[in-house]
């Protein structure tokens, strides 16, 4: 190849022949601070080439570093420079192969291969972004560079955690805790002492952002052969990180070491267990999912720009896989186009879904705390998450419809209005000083006072008012239960009903770690302080973005934070959860036709989640509007 100055001139794009050719940039062989260079060159997607597709955190747009480029034209190769981030550069830096190998390494690299100038050539590259990936020979996570060896030492004590995990629980869980006694601290890594460097090494491994990335997720999930990169250390085995992940969520790791909310809005943990969970079903058991579940699955992934949250599933949905194979999809999907605006596509998709799928678990995902705060209240805002949210929205041990009912949804579209049949529950009378979420964060001795002092507060505002003799449940005979089940939402650390029979194991268990949590800590012993942690774990995640209130007819609940004294707790045909709604101004009760709520979220009442409110004797069916 030609050598290459400063003053090369601008690259200038030739157009795409047809929607189905791309460009592959040949990387010339170089390390250190050799100059960065390749060619760029115009193949057909279905021409075998052979080429690695590139995904990387774009990070910061400001592009600082120089691509020096030969580009084909209509008559011979041209000499080009292109700009490209700091990111970029870094991750073909580490991709080039070094000298004395002349091996031109063959890459697809978005910001390089697109024409990022011209829009329509963007919207279709897009379009089509799932097949470049699926058809590349491998995909190339790149997840930063590896500075001064901590990235190498990382990914070795992760493999070490992962293969002593892989070994105990390949046994049975009660064979596994006899062994764990047995095993000396040299053979578990994880005894390593706190100040030991690897700590921090993972610690700051497991801190990047590149699985929080929508663009990456998708990336990640269309081919079966893919190459995890830090620096030029290759981790083939990319399972790792996630099991350490899920062992940090089981508390056999240090919990500091998966940043937490106040560190990491963006949830890094959580993205790195979903990208497990949907790799597993897309990739190595070929399960297709639509649209819906998809964005549901990817809600906790970020995007700069809020249109490409829909657009980056597009190509892994069922209904594309129909389209694309000539069979005629039972929803159509939208068009890419960044001329649209974010809301108008958010609206558009949300209807679809609900008209045609009638899936309610997008209201389940309807978070209160949008950024497109134009949007009507019942579409979901794609572009926001809440940490944590993944486990408040687990809903599938609730049948709050009862195990009969269907969902019955309308989308009026000329006033973008969602009108389901369902009931008005109740109305909320009072609510609780303050979040839930604040006094559960941690599991501190020194946060059991404060906690207890909390505790308290609700009893004296909100549990004194309630009856045990005339819980409306007919059930609850005492109302320290009524308390802990709401605060967990009846679901146990892990996922499970707590327990409705006061007998069972769970129940005895829950209620045990209950009182342990609002006892002094240094009164406990090792047993009763891991199951006051537990209970804190489990409040933690289901009712963080929570508030408890009561109701008019006495029941006690687990709001959204935004509900208020007035609100409506409904529950909607075909929904596990139920839900609060407040009217619309200038709306009245009286009139089914003219009532419009708006949609505040998910809610637990405790005694009617499983479908006490269908055979109660004020269930009235009704059309709930929601604008």
């Amino acid at each position: 190849m030609a050598t290459h100055n400063n003053t090369s001139k601008p690259c200038q794009f030739l157009p795409l022949p047809s929607t189905d050719f791309i460009r592959i940039l040949y990387l010339t062989p170089g390390s250190g601070s050799d100059q960065l260079s390749g060619s760029l060159f115009r193949v057909g997607l279905g021409a075998n080439a052979h080429y690695e597709a590139l995904s990387y955190e774009w990070g910061s747009p400001d592009k600082t570093r120089l691509l020096h480029l030969q580009v084909d034209s209509d008559d011979e190769p041209t000499t080009a420079v292109i700009r490209i981030t700091e990111s970029l550069y870094e991750a073909l830096c580490d991709l080039r192969c070094e000298p004395p190998d002349n091996t031109a390494r063959a890459v697809w690299a978005d910001a390089i291969c697109i024409n990022q100038d011209d829009a329509e050539e963007v919207a279709q590259q897009v379009s089509i972004m799932g097949q470049i990936y699926r058809t590349a020979s491998r995909v190339v996570t790149y997840i930063g560079p590896d500075r001064d060896g901590a990235g190498a030492l990382a990914v070795q004590f992760a493999q070490e955690l992962a293969n002593f995990d892989r070994r105990q629980y390949h046994k049975h869980p009660r064979m596994r805790k006899i062994l764990q006694r047995f095993t000396k601290p040299a053979d578990d890594p994880r005894q390593r002492p706190p100040s030991d460097s690897r700590w921090a090494a993972l610690r700051s491994l497991l801190s990047r952002g590149w699985p929080s990335r929508c663009w990456c997720a998708h990336e990640f999930l269309v081919n079966k052969n893919l190459l995890l990169m830090c620096g030029r250390v290759n981790i083939h085995d990319w399972s790792i990180l996630m099991t350490v992940v899920l062992m940090v969520f089981r508390r056999e790791l240090p919990a500091s070491l998966v940043p937490g909310a106040h560190e990491d809005p963006r949830g890094v943990g959580e993205c790195i267990q979903r990208l497990g969970e949907m790799r597993s079903s897309l990739v190595i058991y070929q399960l297709q999912s639509d649209l819906s579940s998809l964005l549901l699955k990817t809600h906790a992934f970020r995007a700069s720009d809020p249109r490409d949250k829909v657009y980056s599933v597009l190509g892994l949905a069922r209904e594309y896989q129909l389209h694309h194979n000539d069979h005629l999809a039972a929803m159509p999907l939208p068009e890419v186009s960044y001329t649209r605006s974010a809301e108008d596509l958010y609206i558009e998709v949300a209807s679809q879904i609900f008209e045609t799928c009638q899936d309610m678990r997008l209201l389940v995902h309807n978070l209160p705390i949008k950024t497109l705060t134009s949007l009507p209240s019942w579409v979901p805002d794609w572009s926001t998450w809440v940490y944590g949210t993944g486990a408040v929205v687990f809903d599938l041990i609730y049948n709050a419809c009862g195990p009969a009912t269907t969902p019955k949804l309308h989308v009026v579209r000329e006033r973008n209005m969602l009108q389901i049949v369902g009931c008005l529950v109740d109305r909320i009378n009072r609510v609780g000083s303050g979040p839930i979420g604040p006094h559960y964060r941690r599991t501190s001795p020194d946060d059991v006072a404060p906690r207890r002092k909390w505790l308290a507060s609700q009893q004296e505002e909100l549990v004194r008012f309630l009856s045990a003799d005339r819980y409306p449940d007919g059930k609850t005979q005492d109302l320290q239960t009524a308390l802990w089940k709401t605060l967990i939402g009846n679901m146990t650390f892990s996922g499970h009903a707590a327990g409705d029979d006061e007998d069972s194991r769970s129940y005895m268990e829950y209620r045990t770690c209950f009182d342990a949590h609002i006892e002094e800590f240094h009164h406990l012993d090792g047993k009763h302080r891991d199951m006051a942690n537990r209970f804190v774990d489990a409040v933690r995640r289901k009712s963080r973005s929570r508030r408890l209130a009561t109701t008019e007819r006495g029941y006690l609940a687990a709001v959204p934070e935004k509900a208020e004294v007035g609100d409506w707790v409904c529950m909607f045909h075909g929904a596990r959860n139920l839900f609060v709604v407040r009217e619309s101004i200038g709306s009245s009760t009286d009139s089914v036709e003219e009532d419009s709520f708006v949609f505040l979220g998910p809610a637990y009442v405790h005694g009617l989640m499983q479908g006490e409110v269908l055979e109660a004797e004020w269930y009235r069916e009704r059309t709930i509007s929601l604008a």
